[in-house]
């Protein structure tokens, strides 16, 4: 597995006061976890990690038919993981350094903190001597995929459901019951900031040489910590499998009709199933595009008159809703 630095650990030792941050490395194997709630639901889920394929998920999909689902997921992060870039080795050094800076501190090692900070604040400036207007490099990323095996009518009741709970004031049964609506890849990407960060090490470096007690430089890493920027990529599992759909019907053309309005059928599922999970909403005109124009595909594919050309405006919304969900938001 490849190695990141994992910041949710020193997160963690910011709102708690723990020791956590100590292990700075990722290397937790990925588990699959299978939960069953007949008839409602199945889904699996996984995360966090960058290597999304293990022995033990690719038989569960392959139990539940979802072979084809598994490597559309892989692609989409892939994707979006791709537009983030690499962070520079020397940053990756260096707040590996602070990490282990910390460490130190909490224990009291004055010695080693000055060590380590020296060296963060080496490969900072390093780094910075390399690229003057780096700003935020992104040095952590936390993949969680939550896939639930649900049909548009079971959605529809397990809504109708949760909305009888909450308004018989059961908060905990409503909860219960719209987490089987959960159905999307998150990817939460964290980016240090590298005009802010490395001040922190600078500061907290001199506090100590100017024999200021550890629990001062201690805290100046913490405020650190509070300039890293997070961004969050939530993508509907749904629509992102109406989308593949409708692809996949594209390439068929007039070969397989059955086929292809099979897929097509599909395709409009799976945009039902996402309004009533509650990624889009039906009365946007991304849903009642898309809406008419697969019922449109549909009725040229029975007839066998359907060509690539016919899927143009179908396609353009997909990629007009794909582009809104990859934008994300940013959180602190």
């Amino acid at each position: 597995m490849k190695k990141n630095i994992f910041l949710s650990l020193t997160a963690a030792f910011v709102l708690a006061g723990t020791s956590l941050y100590a292990t700075s490395e990722n290397k937790a194997d990925l588990q699959a976890t299978v939960k069953t709630d007949a008839p409602i639901h199945s889904f699996w889920a996984f995360g966090p990690s960058k290597d999304h394929v293990t022995k033990k998920q690719l038989a569960y999909f392959k139990s539940m038919g979802l072979i084809d689902k598994h490597q559309m997921i892989s692609k989409e992060i892939a994707k979006v993981t791709a537009k983030h870039g690499k962070a520079p080795a020397e940053v990756l050094h260096g707040l590996s350094a602070t990490v282990k800076a910390m460490a130190a501190l909490e224990k009291k090692d004055k010695k080693s903190a000055e060590t380590y900070l020296t060296e963060a604040t080496k490969q900072f400036d390093a780094a910075l001597k390399k690229d003057a207007a780096l700003k935020l490099v992104p040095v952590d990323e936390d993949v969680n995929v939550i896939a639930n095996v649900i049909t548009p009518d079971q959605a529809k009741e397990i809504k109708k459901d949760a909305m009888k709970t909450l308004k018989n004031n059961q908060p905990q049964e409503t909860i219960a019951l719209l987490s089987a609506l959960v159905d999307q890849i998150t990817i939460t990407t964290a980016y240090l900031p590298m005009d802010l960060y490395p001040k922190a090490t600078h500061t907290a470096l001199e506090e100590l040489k100017k024999g200021k007690d550890t629990k001062v430089a201690l805290a100046t890493l913490i405020d650190g910590l509070s300039t890293i920027v997070n961004t969050q990529v939530v993508i509907p599992l749904p629509l992102l499998m109406a989308q593949k759909v409708v692809s996949d019907a594209e390439k068929l053309g007039n070969k397989e009709k059955k086929k292809t309005v099979k897929l097509l059928d599909l395709a409009q599922g799976q945009l039902v199933l996402a309004q009533y999970e509650g990624y889009i909403s039906a009365d946007s005109t991304e849903y009642k595009t898309l809406s008419s124009e697969i019922k449109k595909l549909k009725e040229k594919a029975e007839k066998g008159n359907i060509v690539s050309k016919d899927y143009d405006k179908a396609k353009s919304y997909f990629h007009t809703l794909s582009e809104k969900f990859h934008k994300g938001t940013k959180k602190q």
